[in-house]
């Protein structure tokens, strides 16, 4: 019988959303059960600690970097199925975003600069309108991508990142228009979108 293993998403990574992920996870889980699949489900934070090895499949939606490392090095050791593989993640965290749009002809995105904090914020901000983003994960909380106008705005931010121990930040220039959010399956599967609204997001 083939072993499958789900590992939750950390909950400071799905923001105002925690229950909304735990629950496409279990109705993954859930579906493969009825196909007769083995199937158990961990916290993130097991995924540390636990015997990953004897799995056929693991199904992780955890995004920390040393969890990514851990299951990489794992699938290479025991040739564990990924559904939804680590470098699949990390190719989601924002540094390696921008390296992906650099290397692709005519895609167009607002102007982005890539800084370590603790070097950021020496001058002000490049544009009159200017996020600020952490470099890895989408935002976790309402501090992890931050609208600055001047100096003292990108410091305070800044300072904040590094207490928060987090090395890299992008700035990039404030486009006007209206905040979409949209998900695909692609080429040509499946593809939505709606108003960036969470009181209204179905």
């Amino acid at each position: 019988m083939v072993k499958c293993l789900g590992i939750y998403r950390e909950r400071q990574n799905s923001p105002n959303r925690e229950t909304d992920d735990a629950l496409i996870l279990q109705s993954v889980i859930e579906h493969l059960s009825i196909q007769r699949v083995e199937t158990s489900l961990i916290e993130p934070e097991a995924a540390d600690r636990d015997d990953l090895t004897g799995w056929d499949m693991i199904v992780p939606m955890c995004e920390s970097y040393p969890r990514l490392m851990r299951l990489k090095s794992l699938a290479a050791q025991t040739g564990a199925l990924m559904v939804n593989p680590p470098d699949s993640v990390l190719g989601c965290y924002r540094t390696r975003m921008l390296e992906s749009f650099s290397r692709t002809p005519g895609l167009v995105y607002p102007e982005t600069e890539l800084h370590g904090v603790a070097t950021a914020g020496q001058t002000p901000p490049p544009w009159p309108g200017t996020w600020v983003k952490r470099g890895d994960v989408h935002n976790t909380c309402d501090r992890d991508v931050v609208f600055v106008k001047n100096a003292e705005e990108l410091q305070a931010v800044r300072r904040d990142f590094e207490r928060r121990e987090i090395s890299t930040l992008l700035l990039q220039k404030h486009i006007d228009g209206d905040l979409i959010k949209f998900y695909g399956v692609g080429p040509g599967q499946w593809f939505t979108w709606f108003y960036h609204d969470p009181s209204t997001a179905r």
